[in-house]
């Protein structure tokens, strides 16, 4: 694989020992497509995302031990998806969305605020379509 939105290995290291890594196989790497009911040409820039954020670099010190690579999950805020893909510093397809869904860019228009709005709204249908959690930023 060689695409932008591929699942990066496991990276595991542990003084004294060679570092290893660890891919997931695609059967247990749930990634979502991303869509909207009102807008089918967004499909067609094949935006995707993986269900569960999860972080392995943190550690913890129980009773004088330090325990390293502790795993910790949990859920998105839609919000969290979207800025990956639009800000500036990340995927930054803001320009490439208004582009494909014929939205003017006239900067009166708030075009990228209505891009975002639309790219939200297709996270949280995608994301609850597939029966996978997720949590609107106006309910949390």
């Amino acid at each position: 694989k060689k695409g932008k939105y591929d699942l990066l290995p496991l990276i595991i290291e542990v003084p004294g020992h060679p570092i290893e890594l660890f891919t997931v196989p695609d059967e247990l790497a749930h990634i979502v497509k991303i869509k909207h009911s009102s807008y089918p040409a967004l499909e067609r820039l094949d935006l995707r995302w993986h269900s569960i954020p999860a972080l392995s670099m943190l550690g913890v010190d129980i009773g004088g031990v330090f325990y390293c690579c502790i795993p910790f999950n949990g859920w998105y805020q839609e919000t969290e998806i979207c800025r990956d893909l639009l800000d500036v510093q990340r995927y930054n397809l803001c320009e490439a969305i208004a582009t494909e869904l014929e939205i003017s860019r006239d900067p009166n228009a708030l075009y990228k605020d209505y891009v975002q709005l639309i790219v939200n709204q297709a996270i949280l249908q995608s994301y609850n379509g597939q029966n996978i959690s997720i949590v609107a930023h106006d309910v949390s």
